[in-house]
């Protein structure tokens, strides 16, 4: 006789654990993958923040600062033309009553506006302050340039005054310019060379190196109190370009198109002439000392000066360019075919 306790119970087989192990390890997954993605969210929230953070406090500090070089821009502005303005009547007494030591004094005290303008100012064109000072400098300097002489003339503590704020502008002028180059330097790419010129007494001027220009030949005009008076000549048919370069050259601001299309720019960077090292070798700084010795051995009465000249790619656009960026986008200066 046999009897029966009903079917024996199946056991799990190896499928089902499979299944429970691979859905536990997918949950695990989906867990790891959404606190991964929760930390990267995390993250990129907090740079986002310090982004805006860092956005909006340089945005303030421009603000501030734009306000500041605002006021200070009408600052020397009002302080610079306070009496440039006045009347017929007014300027004319002042003019006649004031001395040459006061008219030096307020010299000075607008040579150091203008300085400070081109200091924090650079898109701002100073040129006609800077020129205008310097003519009055050597208006009240009155040396004229004359030969060879066997005892120079004597000159007054007024001259010699004089002489030393006409240096310190024009030095003024150059850090302005040297700025302006290494910045074209490191952000255009542009490339500078140094160029002497000597003119001698009854000899034609002599440039040299010769000027990094493949496609115009540069003509010496003349040199004299502080200015080269010269022309870049074209290869083909096109008009010669006439230069005046002088320490108040800006090389961001003033600059010629080539007919090759680059762009050059010229400025003075030391001037000398054998009438300066007669009467004021001692008030001069000591590369231009040097420079003297040179001139004062020699026989004839010569004029040296040292230009930089600024070679820009193709390119660049300046500061004066930039309002037509959105004529050059939309084509307008392309051309017709």
């Amino acid at each position: 006789m046999t009897t029966s306790d009903g079917p024996a119970p199946k056991p799990k087989d190896g499928w089902d654990k499979t299944s429970i192990a691979v859905d536990i390890i997918h949950k695990v997954i989906i867990l790891i993958i959404g606190s991964v993605l929760a930390g990267l969210f995390y993250m990129f929230q907090e740079r986002q923040a310090e982004s805006r953070y860092f956005s909006d406090l340089m945005s303030q500090r421009e603000s501030s600062e734009s306000q500041l070089r605002a006021q200070m821009f009408k600052t020397l502005f009002d302080a610079y033309f306070a009496n440039k303005l006045a009347k017929p009547d007014q300027g004319s007494a002042q003019k006649i009553s004031s001395t040459p030591s006061a008219a030096l004094d307020r010299l000075k005290q607008e040579s150091m506006f203008v300085d400070l303008l081109s200091r924090n100012f650079e898109n701002v064109d100073v040129r006609p302050l800077f020129e205008d000072l310097d003519a009055k400098f050597s208006a009240l300097l009155s040396v004229p340039e004359t030969r060879i002489t066997a005892a120079p003339p004597k000159i007054t503590d007024l001259q010699r005054q004089t002489f030393l704020a006409r240096e310190r502008l024009r030095r003024a002028a150059i850090g302005a310019s040297s700025r302006q180059i290494t910045g074209l330097v490191g952000a255009a790419h542009a490339t500078v060379s140094t160029h002497q010129i000597t003119q001698c007494e009854g000899q034609e001027p002599k440039l040299e190196p010769a000027l990094p220009l493949a496609d115009v030949h540069p003509i010496i005009d003349k040199l004299k109190d502080g200015a080269v008076s010269m022309r870049l000549v074209p290869d083909s048919e096109l008009e010669p370009l006439y230069l005046q370069v002088t320490f108040y050259d800006m090389p961001s601001l003033e600059n010629t198109v080539l007919p090759s299309r680059k762009r050059v720019a010229l400025t003075l960077a030391r001037y000398i002439s054998r009438n300066v090292c007669e009467r004021f070798r001692a008030e001069l700084d000591e590369t231009l000392m040097a420079d003297c010795d040179s001139i004062l051995t020699e026989k004839q009465a010569c004029t040296r000066a040292w230009i930089r000249v600024v070679v820009l790619p193709k390119e660049y656009i300046g500061a004066r360019d930039r309002p037509y960026f959105n004529d050059l986008l939309s084509g307008a200066f392309r051309a017709h075919q």
